[in-house]
């Protein structure tokens, strides 16, 4: 079945061929208890029919966002995509629960295919931990950001070329905050393409810092060879 992620983890679902408006109203069919959300802030509509399904504002005071870019007209909402009211960030999930079994048995996941390049790519936490989207990321060889919505706060990855380069979370930078982010079990990340230099405050051979982070969140954990 179709669903909205919160941040919190939660999923709210969403059945095929129905429509959902969201907003801070009661009487709206998805609460969204965000001040900077409008009581009829915008309506999502679920196709009856393959994986489809469509956003439109309604007016909202603070606009409703897809990807980053605000929504002007009902526009088409594909699976993984970002939704942004007010402050309030969901993931779109449009597979059905059988099919994103089968993606985590297979260790095959939706950033490793060629849409990888799309800013709208990502997942959960609560799926692919900090660490392990690192680890995928340096395997890769990747030039991105990660932009991180959890429960405790936004939060912020650069990688360059597969390494680390910059952390921040929660008012800390570099280490601590990756520290922090790897310690968060629910939230939203997305990835962003960028090949540009940044500031970097995360200087040792990503290797080192990836088996320190590991023991960091996880004490127990033995180090692989």
């Amino acid at each position: 079945m179709p669903h909205l992620v919160t941040v919190s983890g939660n999923r709210i679902p969403l059945r095929r061929g129905q429509s959902y408006v969201l907003g801070r109203g009661l009487d709206c069919d998805v609460v969204v208890e965000d001040a900077a959300c409008s009581r009829r802030h915008a309506m999502l509509s679920v196709a009856q029919i393959n994986n489809a399904a469509f956003l439109e504002d309604l007016g909202s005071r603070n606009g409703s966002y897809l990807n980053g870019d605000r929504v002007r007209s009902r526009v088409a909402v594909r699976d993984g995509s970002r939704l942004q009211l007010g402050q309030s960030i969901y993931l779109v999930r449009m597979k059905e629960e059988r099919e994103e079994i089968d993606l985590a048995e297979t260790g095959t996941v939706a950033f490793e295919q060629s849409s990888f390049n799309q800013d709208c790519d990502g997942g959960e936490l609560a799926n692919y931990s900090v660490v392990d989207l690192v680890k995928l990321l340096f395997n890769a060889r990747r030039s991105v950001t990660v932009h991180i919505a959890a429960q405790d706060g936004p939060g912020l990855l650069e990688m360059r070329g597969g390494d680390l380069a910059y952390a921040e979370f929660q008012g800390l930078e570099g280490f601590n905050a990756l520290v922090r982010l790897g310690r968060q079990r629910s939230g939203i990340f997305w990835l962003v393409e960028c090949e540009d230099e940044c500031f970097r405050n995360l200087t040792d051979p990503t290797v080192r810092l990836l088996a320190e982070l590991q023991r960091c969140v996880d004490p127990n954990a033995v180090p692989r060879p």
